[in-house]
């Protein structure tokens, strides 16, 4: 009999009781009988129970030692679990025989259905008609009829295999890939699947057979084999083609091998090794070909680079690393594809981390990429000591900062110099009763710098080797009022008036001093208050300014928000170190900026510097994406006045890159790209990407023309075709 009761209290009324037990049943049918005490006391078998059922109902013949199983019966044995509606167990065989919503769980993920399946007592060995398999990563086979032994090993007739998801509305057409294999073997031992008489089918047509074929099941996370190949054109190097192996080497190391081979030039190699410690990790990849290194000779020579990356673990305060990056020439790297930075760096370093403080050992060594530069006039560092320290709050709610520098810096041809640096502070926080925020920094940094060669650039000819150094101390107090109005509905707008006053010697030219870490010139809203905003400390900032700005700021309860910021410098002399204005005036230029992100169809930035006179434009940028995902639109603008470069005579600069893509569906999209520069109103780039991804397969198609020249790279026309099959090109795959 059945009781109609659900959920929790229908399970705990429910028959459990060992298979031994079954000789002590007569011939009868038993009625259900349960106990709450027995029902809490239900759990899952344990080694010490060979086998465990739960029925509605149980009967047992005497006579031929078989016992019945009907209704929502479910048998386990350890981690095994079979349910079905009837089962017959055959004691002297030690046979079960399973019909109706038959299905296997396995302890590694997999389940097996079936209309009728016999297993052995301990459900490790048996057969089924018609079964389907369901493994971890939810991948499907389908079969005439499969055989299970000894629980290792799941042996399948007239098979079909797909990870695709069938179609919702016609779930009889076939998946977009699939294979029909004659025979396929699940090894759980080795963790394999293999097939015999296999064919790829792609929308139900066949396009690919092999008599063999395997790859890794679910559980391999690695696994050696080859992944996902590339094919490609180029205009300047013929058709390509890349097919990557990996081999994974042990449980902490592998090696990935990339063999690419062109029709219009020789071979390129390289490779990818990662191996991971108890204490740290080592990365490390590099290339290599024979190749014209340009168009003028015919030889050949040697080509290729190297990146490499590490850090260890020393303590529970101390780690070191390296990263060492070169190339055998200048424009490798850009021509087969490994981006186009403008310098390589390699360094090797220490740093340590304590509760309040910070130490740093480093040495740099550089390699210049660009045309008309000499890598005998970039600097060797080695070493560079830093330390920075924060103290602890002291009685009045402040703290100490101490920071110090050296360094050792010198070229095979140029200056040299030796550099001691320190700086010791006191900052103190407030609040004041009305919400405004106050900062008080006082600051007194010395310097003592060794030259050797330091040449005057406003006087040919001018020079100085020896000592000199500078002390300038400084102090400032930044103050901000937040006022933050509620606009209803969980909206609300804040604006923040802010100001800075800073005071401190003022510092004439500093010639003799070698720049060698603050080149870059940044002026903008994220260091505008900046006590210093140079980005390195071999300039300082002194002089007297006062420093203004507000910030205006509007917040959703949707999570959109939008902000705008203003903001100016005053000096109270003209007599400067850092670069703000181009007019010599008191004012700095003005800048702006603002972030609009009203919602998920809009983004964008921009940024604005004005010269204080006449409001001309010094300096634009501009990010900006527009539209939903059926059709989004982006832009970047960036311009660049000719008096913000050092040398200042490339002219103005000014570039646009416009880029749009759209989802066409679930599954396909598209996209292009332009870059143009206005300046010299010539294309730099433009190109296209159409792509299919689903759960199973990936298509992708890239087009793009370059229009860049540098020494020996000419403009090009290039295509890359991408096909994945997701279930076989990763890393845990292996195709025969």
């Amino acid at each position: 009999m059945r009781h109609a009761q659900d959920g929790r209290s229908d399970l705990a009324k429910r028959l459990a009781v060992a298979l031994g037990l079954g000789a002590a049943m007569a011939g009868v049918t038993l009625p259900l009988v349960w106990t709450q005490a027995a029902a809490q006391n239900r759990q899952a078998p344990s080694k010490d129970v060979p086998l465990v059922f739960a029925a509605d109902e149980v009967t047992y013949d005497r006579q031929l030692d078989i016992v019945t199983l009907r209704g929502r019966v479910e048998i386990f044995q350890n981690d095994r679990v079979l349910t079905a509606d009837t089962v017959s167990y055959n004691r002297k065989a030690d046979v079960m025989s399973a019909s109706g919503n038959v299905t296997v769980i396995e302890p590694t993920g997999e389940v097996a259905f079936a209309n009728y399946m016999e297993v052995t007592g301990d459900l490790k060995n048996g057969v089924a008609r018609d079964i389907r398999l369901l493994m971890a990563d939810n991948s499907r086979f389908a079969a005439n009829g499969g055989t299970l032994r000894n629980g290792e090993r799941t042996l399948l007739n007239k098979a079909v295999f797909s990870p695709c998801e069938l179609c919702k509305t016609d779930p009889e057409r076939a998946p977009l890939w699939q294979l029909k294999a004659d025979k396929v073997l699940h090894d759980r031992v080795s963790k394999n699947i293999y097939y015999e008489d296999v064919t790829l089918e792609m929308w139900g047509i066949p396009v690919a057979y092999t008599p063999y074929f395997s790859h890794a099941d679910p559980t391999v996370k690695r696994r050696t084999g080859v992944l996902t190949p590339e094919f490609g054109g180029s205009s300047r190097y013929g058709f390509y083609t890349t097919i990557p192996y990996y081999w994974d080497i042990n449980g902490s190391s592998d090696l990935t091998v990339y063999p690419r081979l062109y029709t219009e030039s020789l071979p390129q190699l390289g490779l990818e090794y990662r191996q991971r410690f108890a204490f740290g990790w080592l990365e490390a990849m590099g290339s290599g070909t024979y190749a014209k290194i340009d168009d003028v000779s015919n030889d050949k020579e040697f080509r290729g680079h190297i990146d490499a990356k590490g850090r260890f673990e020393l303590s529970d305060i101390w780690r070191a690393g390296f990263q060492a990056q070169r190339a055998t020439d200048e424009t490798y790297m850009r021509r087969f594809g490994y981006g186009s930075p403008s310098y390589l760096t390699s360094q090797a370093y220490a740093e340590g981390f304590s509760r309040r403080s910070y130490a740093n050992f480093r040495s740099y060594a550089f390699q210049e990429l660009r045309e008309d530069l000499n890598d005998r006039d970039l600097p060797i560092v080695a070493p560079l000591l830093q330390l920075d320290m924060v103290g602890d709050p002291d009685r009045w709610g402040g703290h100490y900062i101490f920071q110090a520098e050296a360094a050792n810096i010198f070229r095979r041809d140029g200056s040299d110099s030796n550099k001691f640096s320190a700086k010791i502070g006191w900052t103190k926080p407030y609040i004041g009763g009305w919400g405004d925020v106050w900062n008080f920094t006082a600051t007194v940094q010395g310097d003592v710098y060794n030259v050797d060669r330091i040449d005057d650039p406003a006087t040919p000819g001018r020079s100085f080797s020896g000592v000199t150094g500078r002390v300038m101390p400084q102090a400032t107090l930044d103050w901000r009022w937040p006022l933050v109005r509620n606009g209803g509905d969980g909206n609300y707008q804040v604006i923040e008036p802010m100001a800075s006053i800073s005071v401190a010697p003022t510092l004439k030219r500093q010639w003799r001093i070698p720049n060698e870490n603050a080149q870059d010139i940044i002026f903008d809203e994220t260091n505008l208050f900046n006590a210093n905003r140079f980005v390195g400390s071999d300039r300082l900032e002194g002089g007297q300014r006062v420093t203004y700005g507000v910030k205006f700021g509007l917040f959703g309860a949707d999570g959109g928000a939008s902000t705008f910021f203003v903001g100016q410098s005053y000096r109270l002399n003209d007599k400067q170190s850092f670069v703000d204005n181009q007019t010599g005036s008191n004012l700095s230029d003005l800048i702006t900026a603002a972030s609009i992100n009203p919602g998920q169809f809009w983004d964008g930035f921009a940024r604005v510097r004005l010269d204080s006179e006449k409001l001309n434009i010094r300096q634009a940028d501009l990010l900006t994406n527009i539209g939903p995902k059926e059709f989004r639109l982006s832009l970047n603008y960036l311009f660049i006045d000719d008096t913000l470069n050092d040398p200042d005579d490339f002219g103005d600069r000014q570039e646009f890159t416009v880029g749009a893509t759209s989802q066409l569906g679930e599954f396909w999209s598209v996209g292009a790209a332009w870059s143009h520069d206005i300046e010299s109103k010539k294309t730099r780039y433009y190109g296209g990407r159409l792509k299919y991804e689903d759960e199973c397969f990936i298509f992708a198609l890239d087009a793009q023309r370059r229009l860049y020249r540098d020494r020996e790279i000419d403009p090009d026309f290039r295509v890359l075709v991408q096909v994945v099959f997701k279930q076989f090109t990763h890393v845990n795959s292996r195709i025969f």
